[in-house]
């Protein structure tokens, strides 16, 4: 089978032009093969994931077709985690990056519609609240209490006598399923989930919300809320990184697991797992799987 390989085309003019890196990196050169593989628009697969790895897919695409950042947009589609796992079984996408899927939709996934899953990076799953709560920090336990609704005052974790109101985010969220899959174990919430019109979080002074990191942090998306310490450890690439700190999930490169060999969606897929593409996961400021 004809061998294929990824260049990187101009990859520090391309990525520090857009913005995406504060000083130049070393170059991975290319390894030798019999042939090189092309990425043009026409052959690029359909791209879909959840929001915190959309600046990623836009970095790879643009760097693969030599493209900015901002002409790219237009072949992904980010922002909802579970449909686009749900695309990928249906045949509508070709690549997933996204946060790593609920048990009960990675059944689906091995079952009825087998595909190959794959961890290129990790992240923590993060909880926030309003600046005027005192509290700094909870443990797991805690957590899974207010969330199911065993604690209902902040004066049960030692904070004031204030009604805790906990936000939740829908099922098909790569948040909520690492909530799912780190906390809850199957427990039930308390509170129902919110739909896509209702705020995840509204800073009032009992709430309570939760995010992944990258999303929440690095991208600013807490806005000005406090982030907590789980486990007396603050969250932070490096603390996620070396597994100190206690909640940590992964994000995954998905496709089908029927996909060619030699088809794009297979050839991106194993490079996001190699050591070239581990690298560039790195320099775009995530925690690589490896």
């Amino acid at each position: 089978m004809k061998k294929c390989v990824l260049i990187f085309m101009s990859l520090v003019f391309l990525l520090s032009g857009c913005g995406i890196i504060a000083e130049k990196p070393e170059v991975t050169p290319a390894p030798e093969a019999e042939s090189q593989f092309v990425f043009t628009r026409e052959n690029f697969p359909v791209v879909e994931g959840g929001a915190a790895l959309e600046p990623l897919a836009e970095s790879v695409a643009s760097v693969m077709l030599g493209e900015s950042r901002e002409s790219v947009a237009d072949l992904l589609d980010f922002g909802n985690t579970g449909q686009s796992y749900e695309n990928l079984m249906a045949g509508r996408c070709g690549l997933v990056l996204a946060a790593e899927p609920s048990q009960a939709v990675m059944e689906l996934m091995v079952s009825d519609s087998p595909c190959a899953l794959a961890p290129i990076a990790r992240d923590g799953l993060v909880f926030f609240v309003s600046q005027s709560n005192p509290v700094d920090n909870l443990t797991v336990d805690e957590i899974l209490k207010i969330y199911t609704g065993k604690y209902d005052s902040w004066s049960d974790v030692s904070g004031d006598d204030v009604p805790i109101k906990a936000f939740t985010r829908g099922e098909w969220s790569g948040s909520r399923a690492a909530m799912d899959n780190l906390v809850m174990s199957g427990a039930e919430f308390a509170a129902p989930a919110a739909d896509a019109s209702e705020s995840v979080f509204d800073g009032s002074e009992g709430a309570i919300g939760y995010s992944l990191y990258h999303y929440a942090d690095i991208m600013r998306m807490a806005g000005d809320y406090k982030i907590l310490t789980v486990e007396g450890v603050r969250p932070s690439n490096e603390t996620i990184a070396s597994g100190e700190y206690p909640l940590v999930a992964n994000y995954c490169a998905a496709i089908s697991a029927e996909a060619e060999e030699d088809s794009p969606e297979r050839i991106l897929w194993a490079w996001l797992q190699g050591a070239e593409g581990q690298k560039f996961v790195a320099l775009q400021g995530y925690v690589p799987a490896q």
